[in-house]
């Protein structure tokens, strides 16, 4: 009887502790929603990126894919683009100060937003095979204005 009562006045502490510590917890509470897959970019052959240009918002990704053929993927500017975006996946790890990764299978690369800029800011990436013959642009969009 006396282990009851520790475990119900227990229970009791707890359930106090969790409703001023936490909050009213809510039963009909959905759970965080996935990211939103990311966007892609293929590689192929002949060679082009498709699409060569990707307009990114903060918290969107994008994902560097080969088809066919063997292609690489280079960010140019890296050392400033790296303020707004984050490498999530490299099929090989990124060398910095650019990242590139070269493979011949599924995705190759993925990037995140993480960071809106004040202004627009466009990203060059080039293969690392086929260079300026095989280039594209993302665009990464500005912040709202503040209200």
């Amino acid at each position: 009887m006396k282990s009851r009562l520790l475990s119900s006045s227990l229970v009791t502490s707890l359930a106090a502790f969790l409703w001023v510590g936490v909050g009213a917890v809510s039963t009909s509470a959905q759970p965080p929603s996935p990211p939103a897959a990311p966007k892609r970019i293929s590689a192929a052959v002949p060679p082009a990126w498709t699409p060569s240009t990707v307009e990114l918002k903060e918290g969107e990704r994008v994902e560097f894919v080969i088809q066919s053929g063997s292609h690489g993927v280079v960010i140019q500017n890296w050392t400033a683009a790296k303020e707004f975006l984050e490498v999530e996946f490299a099929a090989q790890p990124p060398t910095f100060p650019e990242p590139a990764a070269a493979t011949s299978a599924n995705a190759m690369l993925r990037l995140r937003m993480k960071k809106a800029p004040a202004q627009p800011v466009s990203v060059d990436f080039i293969c690392t095979v086929h260079g300026n013959g095989m280039k594209g642009k993302l665009n990464l969009n500005a912040a709202a204005p503040k209200k």
